[in-house]
């Protein structure tokens, strides 16, 4: 029994909303222009995006995926039926 509910925890992701002090974190996993497009598709605006240029998720329905080591993904909806902008690191 033991042996599951490490197995359980090594592989439990949550989410929360996302706060502002998870930007540099997230931003900081896009380090090429072609991945960061692929991941906004060009709705988010120009490489490399800004902190001060992503805090519009903060009006978006948008998410921080942790783990127990951290910060590991980030979900983003601008329309509510649609998916959006989802990374996993």
């Amino acid at each position: 029994m033991t042996d599951l509910l490490c197995l359980k925890e090594c592989f439990l992701l949550r989410l929360r909303p996302y706060k502002k002090d998870d930007a540099a974190t997230i931003l900081s996993w896009c380090t090429e222009e072609k991945a960061f497009y692929k991941w906004t598709a060009g709705v988010m605006g120009n490489y490399p995006i800004t902190e001060k240029e992503f805090a519009f998720v903060e009006n978006i329905m948008a998410f921080t995926a942790f783990d127990k080591d951290g910060i590991c993904g980030f979900s983003g909806s601008i329309h509510r039926i649609r998916g959006g902008f989802h990374f996993l690191r």
